[in-house]
Order: C-alpha cells, then structure tokens, then sequence
C-alpha cells in the first residue's frame, strides 16, 4: 500500500506564477540562460543560479554554492515572490499539451516505502549523482521539482481528482511551449484523507521520472535518522499519476558508421535467420515482437523476433531481444551506452525525413514498439533493470524549442544572402537540420560531434567551417574542450576528416560580474589559439577567429582578439522562453 502526505507548499504568488515556472537549469543554453536571467527577475533560476550579476568566485556543486542556492530562496519568499501556504494540502496538476492531457496527485512520498520498495525502480543511478543531490538537499532544504510516479488505474481516485477539478484552481496559465498548466488545492481534512484512504489500495508506485532524485532523498532521510515518521526528512515530493494518465514513448537504434560492405553483410544475415518481409506502408508502429527494419535499396521489411526461453523480464522487452538478437551476434555492438556505431532516434523523429537522410548512406535504422506500462513493472517488480534508452515518459514539467529548429525556420523566413552561424550547444542529431544552412557552427566541443559533421557536410559535398569550442570558465556544467582534447581533436580533423575546416576557437567565460575573472579566462584563450596556431596552423590563414564576449562582456573579448562578439540581447533585448 501507498502512502502519502500533504505538505504546506512553497508556491509562486498567483500574479508571478507564470514567470516563475522554468525548465529545468540544466536544460538552459549558456546564452539562453544569461538572456532569461536578464529578462526575468522573477524566474526560478535566479534561485538554481544565485551568483548571477555578483562578483563571486564560488564553484558550483559545492557547499558554498549550496548555500547561496539557500540564500536566494529566502530572499524570493522575503519579496513575496514565493509565498508559503498555512495549513498542510495536497495538489491536483494537470498539463495539457497540444496533444495530450495529464493529470497528477502531487503529495510528500515516505523513504520509507521506497526502502520497503513499495516505491519501485528500473533503472540503475550513478553513486556520484546520488551524493551530489544528496548533498544538495542536505544544505538547501526543499524539493523544487516532484519526481514522477505512476501506479495501477484506480477508480476512486479518479472521482476524487474530477470532484476536486470542478473547483476554482489556484493556478491555471499557459507557457510559451503552448502547454496550458492548472493547479487545485486539496486542503480539507475529509478530502486529504479521502485521498490518503484511496492510496491505501494501491499496491506499488513505479517511479517514471526521477531515479536520482528519489535514491538521494531516501539517502538523505537515512542519514538524517529522524525517528519522527512525520519528519520532512523521511519523506519527499512527488507527482503521483495513473497508468492512463501519462504516455510512454520509446527511442530506435540506427547503426551508423559502417560501409557498405559491413551494412550489406548485417543485412544479410538478419534476412537468413528472421526472413524479412517487404513491407509498403506509412504507418511506422510496429507491434509488439515485431521490429521495422529500413535499409538503403532495401526499404522497409519487418521481422519478428525470436521469443527468450529465460524469466527474466527485461529479456521480454523488444529492445533486450534486438540487442541479443542482431546487434550483439550481427553487429558485434555489446555496449550500448558506449559503443559510437549505435544512435538512439526518439519516437518523435520525423521518419520520412530520416529515411531521406539513410538513401545517403550505409546506417540501418530499426524500429521498436514503445515499452507498455506492464512491461515496465514487470521489469520493476524482478529487481531489474530496463534496456539503456528504452523509455521516454510523460508528461514533462516543461519541454523548448531547440537551437538547430529554430534556425532552420528562420532560414525560411529571411533573406537568402545572411551568413548563418551557430552557437550554442550543438547535439550530433540536430546536425543534419543545419549542416545545408550554417556558414560557421561556433560550439564543436567532442569528437563524436566532429565527425557527425564531417560526414553530414560529405553527404552534400560541402566544407564545414567550425570553431572548437574550449572549456575556460569555473562552471563545471559549461561545455567544452580542455587544451588536450583539442589537440587531439585538431590531429583528427587534420589527418582523416576531409569536410571539415577548423576556423579557430570559441570560449564562454564564466556568468559573474568579476572582471578580473573574465579578464583571466579571456587572456587564457587567447594564448591557446597562439599556441595552437603557432604549432598546428602556421600555413592555414584560415585559423583566425576568436569567438569570445557577449552582451556583458564583449568589450573584454575585444581587448583580447576577439573576432567574433556574440550580442544577441543588447541588439534585440532579452526574449522571453515562458
């Protein structure tokens, strides 16, 4: 049985609640980030960022930061930006996107039945992100964002939820994504525990979203060792959602980077052993046990796979059986999450666009049915956990518009005569959007991006102008090279690469107002790009861009070569993201 508990909520006041609400930090591009944090005061990452604007030298990630982090949001409830309720409630949300509506108990969760595994997971976390979060709350002290669970569909609660949703909601507004957000409060103590009485008969929550947030809470609980069961340690905030109220989609595999002879030889043997059916059709679903294969002069064929004489669960999930089935035996891919041949497509890909960009080359895409609801507590209830890449589950807090489609619609839009760059941080699956379009990409920053590039500016027979870009600023979440990595990349580009063309290099300095400090990193960068052009570039006139200094500080970038200044909001003003 589930138990939950209502909680006196920290809420944004009605009249700021939609500038409040944000995506998550991390989600943020660096100059995303900075045009927000100058457009909107009222903005949650003003919180997540606390030494915006100030001359501080203070890490993130660590105790220091943490603090500051704790400091902010005091300072955010003192202005009555943030206000908090008086009595212990629960909350009703609901999301509504342009294609769906999802609708959750947002309540606290108790340690102890995730240590009871009552609370139930399938994917594996990483010790390091444990403590880092665990860490994080210990010094902050409050959930910002509710982890996701889902359970069994459950008639009483859903007369509860509809009885509440016929009162006046506390928040109902609309983000820039054009998702609509509503909030009711359950507060009365009949309603609370009608709410609490219902959950009782639910047998396991399954955690859907937010497997690093959960563990570290409960770390956070067992260090704590209130023996007070009511102790805001020993418990943590969650959506509670039924299984009809959210919406599992699921990623596909494409084995890329191989030639010809490796694509026809996989090909080949996939047909001996499952005998692939031809298939014309535009509905891109297959059914469960049943894989789509595309394949240059091949087209689409379908298959089915071969069922696992094993108990265990997760050998039951289509994605298990692709990659023992094929992948493993026919590819020799054993790794997943490391092995740079295999790319995860989510289910949201355009594929008629996609298979446009395959008749190019030698990749072989596969297509999987998107894992049930079932199939995931199964894999849940064995103690074991789901194929990397197997779920994408919603709903979503908030979802952006990315970098790479938005040029691409502004390129529609606009004179054909502009000299198009990108900036900002660039997926290797986006490259294909822009590659027609860009006169320079300013943010190459791995080597798995390098060579994206090169192959996708090979497929239409054009030289790729980029800039590599180098980490320089005390921010560990930036993106970006060290002096090493660049070496290495500049060996790679030089001696295999053929559409790429290294024009030189980028840098983002660190978001403060200390001066001195983006003096420093500036100067930094430029001394990397004498070295790297004395060393490396001495007959490549066409190593000779600087990109560095935005809106707050490009006059630093001048001062130490820049050729390049990124001012975005000076000229246009900060945009607004919602």
């Amino acid at each position: 049985m589930a138990r939950i508990k209502p909680f006196k909520a920290v809420r944004p006041a009605p009249d700021k609640v939609h500038l409040v609400a944000s995506r998550s930090y991390v989600s943020y591009e660096p100059e995303k980030l900075v045009e927000k944090l100058d457009s909107n005061p009222f903005t949650f990452i003003h919180i997540i960022n606390p030494d915006y604007k100030n001359e501080s030298n203070v890490k993130g990630g660590t105790p220091e930061m943490f603090k500051k982090v704790k400091s902010k949001y005091a300072d955010f409830k003192e202005h009555g930006i943030l206000i908090k309720e008086k009595n212990d409630s629960l909350y009703i949300y609901q999301q509504t996107t342009p294609n769906n509506s999802y609708t959750g108990i947002i309540a606290g969760v108790s340690v102890s039945d995730y240590k009871a595994k009552v609370i139930k997971i399938h994917e594996s976390t990483l010790e390091k992100r444990e403590k880092l979060f665990t860490d994080y709350l210990d010094h902050v002290d409050f959930n910002a964002e509710p982890v996701l669970l889902a359970h069994e569909k459950n008639e009483t609660l859903t007369a509860l939820i509809s009885k509440v949703k016929e009162k006046t909601a506390v928040y109902n507004f609309s983000t820039t994504d054009k998702y609509k957000h509503t909030l009711w409060r359950v507060d009365s103590i009949n309603e609370i525990s009608a709410f609490q009485n219902a959950l009782l008969s639910v047998k396991n929550l399954y955690i859907a979203d937010g497997h690093h947030r959960s563990a570290s809470s409960v770390n956070l609980g067992i260090q704590k060792n209130n023996l007070n069961p009511n102790a805001n340690s020993n418990w943590f905030l969650a959506m509670l959602t039924q299984e009809d109220e959210m919406r599992i989609s699921g990623f596909h595999r494409l084995i890329r980077g191989i030639d010809r002879t490796e694509s026809d030889q996989i090909i080949r043997k996939i047909n001996e052993e499952f005998d692939l059916e031809s298939i014309t059709t535009d509905v891109y679903t297959p059914n469960q046990g049943e894989i789509h294969v595309y394949y240059f002069g091949t087209g689409w064929a379908k298959l089915k796979l071969n069922k696992i004489d094993s108990n265990s669960p997760k050998d039951q999930i289509d994605a298990e059986k692709l990659s023992a089935q094929i992948l493993e035996p026919h590819a020799g891919i054993l790794d997943l999450k490391n092995d740079s041949r295999i790319k995860f497509i989510p289910d949201s890909v355009d594929l008629v666009e996609l298979t446009k960009q395959l008749d190019n080359g030698n990749d072989i895409l596969f297509l999987l049915a998107p894992v049930t609801f079932s199939q995931l507590k199964s894999v849940a209830d064995a103690d074991e956990f789901m194929p990397p890449k197997s779920t994408y589950i919603e709903p979503k807090l908030r979802s952006g518009l990315n970098k790479a489609q938005e040029l691409v619609e502004k390129v529609s839009q606009l004179p054909n005569d502009i000299k198009w760059h990108f900036i900002g941080h660039l997926q290797s699956k986006k490259v294909k959007l822009l590659i027609e379009h860009t006169h320079l990409i300013h943010s190459v920053d791995s080597e798995k991006l390098l060579r994206e590039i090169n192959k996708r500016a090979k497929s239409i027979g054009k030289v790729q102008k980029i800039l590599l870009q180098i980490h320089i600023a005390q921010e560990e979440h930036k993106h970006g090279l060290s002096e090493e990595e660049g070496v290495d990349l500049i060996g790679i580009a030089m001696q295999e690469l053929d559409f790429i063309e290294i024009a030189g290099l980028m840098g983002m300095a660190t978001f403060t107002e200390n001066q001195t400090q983006i003096d420093s990193e500036f100067r930094f960068l430029k001394e990397l790009f004498d070295k790297y052009k004395m060393n490396y570039f001495s007959n490549h006139p066409s190593f000779k861009e600087i990109s560095m200094g935005m809106s707050g500080d490009f006059m630093l970038g001048v001062k130490h070569g820049s050729t390049i200044i990124r001012v975005g909001s000076l000229i246009f003003g900060g945009r607004n993201y919602g």
